[in-house]
């Protein structure tokens, strides 16, 4: 029986290690931009990644129709573009609490009803809007709106991608889990990996500090 249980130490270790690896790989969409689901996190991972908002009010079917998600955003270029945007869109049914927060902040009347219009609005990473960035119409170019997204990337060449970003998120949340487990061995490595990213957020600060 005793030989037994130390055989299963080794074993629940290796567990223990394979899940948290497991959890720490981000998953990333390619056929839409990452969209926000909590509007406070998106304004703390905009600070965090040091990025501009691009955010879009879809045209919707009737008063309270459905909402229809703008054919611009199935462009490879604009969707490789929105890697370097924490992307925000007005979808009460998939994002309710960013919906409202866009209702709110940055629906204007002078375009007419809320969703009669397709608007994407770019905005500096703390919120606060390029009004005369504000593209509006149904009819707006993959052109237009791809070199207005390459004019908001130049002003903030530091924006870490949302890839890069999610990758070291994966990094810090496996090095804070295996701090927890005990697991020193991987915290270390994970840490040390994180340490090294050319990046300067929060989370490589504090990796580099807790080593």
């Amino acid at each position: 029986m005793e030989e037994s249980r130390m055989r299963l130490v080794p074993l629940m270790s290796v567990v223990a290690v394979s899940a948290i690896l497991a959890q720490a790989e981000p998953t990333i969409g390619g056929h839409e931009p990452a969209w926000a689901s909590d509007w406070d996190a998106a304004l703390e991972e905009a600070r965090e990644r040091k990025a501009p908002l691009f955010v879009v009010i879809p045209h919707h079917r009737g008063s309270f129709g459905s909402v229809v998600y703008p054919e611009q955003l199935e462009d490879k270029t604009v969707l490789q573009l929105c890697q370097n945007f924490v992307c925000m869109i007005a979808d009460d049914k998939r994002f309710p609490d960013v919906a409202k927060h866009i209702a709110v902040e940055y629906h204007k009347g002078k375009y007419g009803a809320y969703g009669q219009k397709l608007q994407i609005i770019f905005c500096r990473p703390d919120g606060t809007e390029f009004e005369e960035h504000h593209l509006v119409g149904d009819d707006i170019s993959v052109a237009e709106l791809t070199e207005t997204m390459r004019k908001m990337m130049r002003l903030y060449p530091q924006a870490v991608p949302c890839d890069k970003f999610l990758m070291y998120k994966a990094l810090r949340d496996r090095a804070k889990r295996a701090l927890t487990e005990l697991l020193f061995n991987v915290a270390k490595k994970t840490l040390q990996k994180l340490g090294k990213a050319k990046y300067r957020m929060d989370m490589v600060e504090w990796a580099q500090d807790t080593l």
